[in-house]
Formats: structure tokens, sequence, C-alpha cells
């Protein structure tokens, strides 16, 4: 038994002749960016529960490239929504030729210009898109197995330079996606019903950018952490949680090195991390690559909705 394409409504009485559960995609609300191989497989859609929990730990995946991506909520929609296109012959009759490519541009304004430079880094890429509507409707293309996978883009995403507030709009902040007629047409829409604010309340990652707060002495280092766009100190919400070897990963020459010891450090609002000196990759003089552990590892200490950026720390 799978959820896609079925709709959760009530029996009532009536004989009108029209469905009393028909889809109707409502306006839309967001979405999610999803690698190109990405689906929801038959396996996870059994039921609400386990697709949304799915989507939960795919958005939180410690790889990347193996990640999906929330878009925010939609403030303006534009729909530059090609016509079918017609041949007229000479005697007057009109052919089909093709349908009209989908062409939308959406206008958001949470996160700004922070979220915009992150989502222009998928500009021309192969990712594709799921769509969510107002109403916690999760749409994209059926697949070959009865999963649900993300609509192929052409051209790739483009998110588009913002627009200046000239005193009567805010500032502009919009990406545009262009996409064929037949992967949501056709037999080809594949969807699944979500309670939307469950759906909705999956969010994207936050930037953490590290610092090197003193010379490293021997195996160990002093480290901040701050939130790249907007500058957010995690040391003032993660003190303590940050403090363990669970939290950080360190490697020296692409080899990992063992950390013995997390520990806060009040003075300089970050921590001591101490690297294993016996371990057998460890270098006095090579620098070392330091970062947070991966998003569902941190999530795993109270620590959630962050990405570290792995930063080089120097030697004495």
């Amino acid at each position: 038994m799978s959820i896609l394409n079925k709709l959760d409504c009530a029996i009532n009485t009536g004989n009108t002749g029209v469905s009393d559960c028909a889809l109707d995609i409502k306006a839309l609300a967001g979405g999610f960016l999803v690698p190109s191989n990405f689906e929801i497989p038959v396996s996870q859609l059994a039921t609400v529960e386990l697709a949304l929990a799915f989507l939960q730990n795919a958005a939180s995946e410690n790889v990347a490239s193996a990640r999906i991506y929330p878009l925010p909520g939609v403030f303006n929609f534009t729909d530059n929504t090609e016509d079918p296109t017609y041949q007229t012959g000479s005697t007057g009759v009109q052919t089909f030729v093709r349908d009209g490519k989908y062409d939308w541009t959406i206008q958001f304004n949470e996160g700004g210009y922070c979220l915009l430079q992150e989502i222009q880094k998928f500009n021309g890429t192969g990712y594709k898109l799921l769509f969510l509507d107002e109403s916690g409707v999760l749409f994209g293309t059926r697949t070959a197995t009865g999963g649900l996978a993300g609509i192929p883009l052409n051209g790739g995403f483009r998110a588009l330079p913002w627009k200046a507030n000239d005193g009567s709009n805010i500032t502009q902040y919009m990406y545009r996606v262009n996409f064929n007629a037949g992967y949501v047409n056709y037999g080809s829409l594949a969807f699944v019903k979500f309670n939307f604010s469950e759906i909705k309340g999956i969010n994207g990652l936050l930037n953490i950018a590290l610092s090197q707060l003193a010379l490293r002495v021997a195996g160990a280092m002093q480290i901040g952490a701050n939130v790249s766009c907007g500058g957010t100190d995690l040391y003032d919400l993660y003190a303590t949680e940050l403090a363990s070897p669970a939290a950080w990963t360190a490697s020296i020459a692409g080899k990992t090195v063992t950390i013995t010891a997390v520990v806060a450090n009040a003075n300089l609002k970050g921590w001591t991390v101490t690297l294993d000196t016996a371990d057998p990759d460890y270098s006095a003089t090579l620098p070392v690559l330091v970062n947070l552990a991966g998003p569902s590892d941190l999530a795993q200490l109270g620590v959630t909705g962050y990405a570290g950026i792995a930063k080089v720390i120097t030697t004495v």
C-alpha cells in the first residue's frame, strides 16, 4: 500500500458526479532542491509519517551531495508559462506542435541576501525541484518504480540577482525555474499530502564558520564558531553541547586524527580541541583541517540545524 497520489478525505454523501476527494493544487508555498538521483522510494511511502521522517533525515544528511535543501516560503509568484504551440496550415487548420514550458519566477523575503547567496550556489547545477503548495501537497514526478522524484529543470536552477528597494517595493530576492509540462501531466504527476506545518517545519541548515582564536600549541587548538551570515556566536547557544569530541572532526594531510578532548573556553568564547599526539597520523608541523561533525551527528548532541565549514588551523 502506498500513499503516493492518495488524498485522505472524509466520506460524504452526494451523487454530483464530482469527486469529494479531488486533488486541487493550491498556491505554491515553497519546496525542496533535491539531488538529481533523489527520490522518496516506495518503501518510504507506506505512511505519511515514514515519508516525513525520510525527508527530515534527508535535509540533515552528513554528506552534502546527498542532502535536500528546503527553499524559502513564497512571497510573490509570477507565471511566465508559454502557451501551447500550434502550426497553422495553408488551409487554416491548426495542428498541435508541443506544450508550452512551465516558467515560474518565485520571490521570497525570508532570509534576505544571506539566503539568496546560498541558493545561488545551485545555479546551473543538475538539482531538481519538489514543490509544496499551501495545503501541504508535495509534488514532483513519478518514477518508473512508483516513487516520488524531483522535477528536472531546463537549464538548471537559477537564483536571480537581487533587485533594489525602490520605495514602493521591498528588495526583491527571486529564483526562476523552467520545466517541461510532461513531468507533471499525462499521468506523470506524483504527490503526497502532508500536514502543512509539519513539512514546512523541515528547515535548511545554517553554515557555521570556524575561526582560529589562538596559535595551535602542540595538539591543542582554540576554535570559535559563528553563523557565517549574521554572526551569531554558537558559544552563546551551545557551549556545553559542543564540548565533546563527538562534535568535531580533524584531519592532517587527508587522514583522520583522533580528538581526545574538547573543553569550553569561556575567556575566548570558544573550545579547546585537543588532538591525540600519539596518533600515527598526527603531525606537529603540518596544518590541521578541523570541522564540526556532520549535521545529523550534531543533532544527536542537541545542536540542530547547522553545517560546519572546514577551517585550516596553522601550526605554532
